[in-house]
């Protein structure tokens, strides 16, 4: 999609500068210099955050999901407040960025679309056992050992960055496995910003704790200008793309269980580290940790068979729904999925003020197929009709099968003239093409059509009579032809009245053969 947007390119290549640009401004070492690329990073924030701004306004009109993109804006602002009072008072810094964080993880929440209402609760309820977990795991294995009582208070609250990146990774890592096929490009933009921050806050952490490497580095320092980088363009992404900001997140199924094996293992594993430490490695305290893993992979094993059969249940539903509006002989919609779609066209062509068409097609002297063929060669008709409807017609289109040899066509913001040329390939189509019977003879088939539109005034019942007379008109006129409604129109303004001086009645929907000689 970069590739593809020439202003996101330029993005991308203006970011990479501001990095490069950044990192050599702070390596000189000269106070002017150092000060410039502060400047510099000022603007860029001030740059991302107007972006995020301008996302959370335009995704508020169109999505309705624009409180996404304002929590992520006011995330940033308060990094900024961290970064301006950082040279000034360390504490309020720290509580802006830890704060900064909180917001940002309440932007993700925010994005998620859980099964039921109470599946955002769950999934942080979830997040917090396996930040418990990692974190107790953590402490024990790396941070414990470099602390002590005469650790400067700096180091002590550089502690709290990479836990704060470290959880928002934590939030993130369930969303990109198991919030869907894709996740969107904006917010997968915004998740890598946050990697690349806790990266940093890692890397800051250690360099504060072995006394080797200056937390104030000034690459490490421009290493955290790619995460403002990220952001930027996750937020010009937001602006310029049409994706959904929403992540499905099946929450309840075995995603829950995740979070506590892992909350359960590094629990485990920390309590025979403290106890190893002390007393050696005691078998019943490593026993019993390794029964309660056990107990919980069991319990994830039997949800996961109880996802799998809930799955088998719902492929079952949706079959069955398929089946309720589906014509069993042909595989097209029924007759009540087409009445429900000619409702919702009625209401749209009204609403958008474009025109709506309808085709009825009738299959010619289809009870002669039957009385000589027999039944099987009529039902093998039927579908492969059915058949060559499903090719010739556009996917926006409403085909179906309305009853016994009749079809009904359903044409959105298509006027008269053009169903008309549509119905008129569809005949030739027909015509040209002979039906394979159950015996491999080829048997010629023909059907007459009826083609009715509407634009301004659309009734679903006058449409549906126009089409259906000018189907009857077809078929007293000799069948194997399209007639427009409009034609019928004319003809009834050249008698002077309103029809009821023909001949004959219209013969009854659904009767097979009932056609005026």
């Amino acid at each position: 999609m970069i590739r593809r947007d020439r202003v996101l390119s330029a993005a991308v290549a203006v970011g990479v500068l501001f990095v490069v640009v950044h990192a050599l401004l702070a390596a000189f070492g000269s106070p002017v210099l150092r000060s410039l690329a502060d400047a510099l990073s000022s603007v860029v924030l001030i740059v991302t955050f107007g972006l995020m701004l301008v996302a959370a306004r335009d995704r508020r009109a169109r999505q309705g999901t624009g409180r996404i993109w304002l929590l992520f804006a006011l995330s940033t602002a308060l990094a900024a407040g961290g970064w301006a009072a950082w040279s000034g008072y360390a504490p309020v810094a720290d509580a802006f960025f830890v704060a900064a964080a909180a917001v940002a993880v309440s932007g993700f929440l925010a994005a998620l679309h859980p099964d039921h209402r109470s599946g955002r609760f769950w999934l942080g309820f979830d997040l917090v056992l396996v930040a418990a977990g990692a974190g107790a795991l953590g402490w024990r294995l790396f941070l414990h050992a470099g602390l002590d009582a005469t650790i400067a208070s700096d180091r002590t609250t550089a502690i709290v960055y990479p836990i704060c990146g470290l959880a928002t990774v934590l939030f993130l890592v369930p969303m990109g496995v198991f919030g869907g096929r894709r996740l969107p490009a904006s917010l997968t933009l915004v998740g890598w910003a946050h990697v690349v921050a806790a990266a940093c806050g890692c890397l800051t952490l250690v360099a504060g704790l072995s006394d080797r490497v200056d937390p104030a580095d000034p690459v490490l320092a421009s290493a955290y200008q790619a995460p403002v980088v990220f952001l930027a363009l996750g937020a010009l992404t937001a602006i310029r793309s049409p994706e959904s900001d929403g992540v499905h997140f099946p929450v309840g199924r075995d995603v829950t269980m995740l979070p506590s094996l892992v909350a359960a293992g590094a629990a485990v594993i920390g309590l025979v580290l403290v106890d190893a430490r002390t007393t050696g490695v005691q078998v019943p305290l490593l026993v019993a940790g390794l029964v309660v893993i056990g107990l919980l992979t069991r319990l994830a094993l039997v949800v996961r068979d109880r996802t799998r059969l809930a799955d088998q249940l719902a492929e079952a539903l949706a079959e069955q729904q398929r089946l309720a509006i589906t014509d069993a002989l042909t595989g097209l919609s029924n007759r009540r999925y087409f009445e429900q779609s000619l409702a919702t066209e009625v209401v749209r062509a009204r609403r958008n003020k474009r025109p709506l068409s309808l085709v009825v097609l009738d299959l010619d002297n289809f009870k002669q197929i039957n009385d000589r063929h027999g039944h099987q060669a009529g039902d093998a008709a039927l579908v492969q009709v059915g058949t060559l409807l499903q090719v010739i017609t556009r996917d926006s289109d409403v085909v179906a099968r309305y009853g016994g040899e009749e079809f009904v066509w359903l044409l959105p913001d298509t006027d008269e003239e053009g169903a008309a040329a549509m119905a008129e390939r569809l005949r030739g189509t027909l015509a040209s093409h002979p039906v394979a019977l159950p015996t491999g003879d080829p048997l010629w088939i023909t059907g007459s059509l009826g083609v009715a539109s509407a634009q301004e005034t659309i009734d679903a019942t006058v449409l549906t009579a126009s089409a259906d007379e000018a189907m009857y008109r077809a078929k007293s006129e000799g069948r194997n032809r399209v007639v427009r409604a409009t034609q019928l129109q004319g003809a009834t303004d050249a008698h002077g009245g309103d029809g009821a001086d023909r001949a004959e009645p219209r013969p009854g929907r659904g009767e097979p053969g009932a056609v005026r000689r």
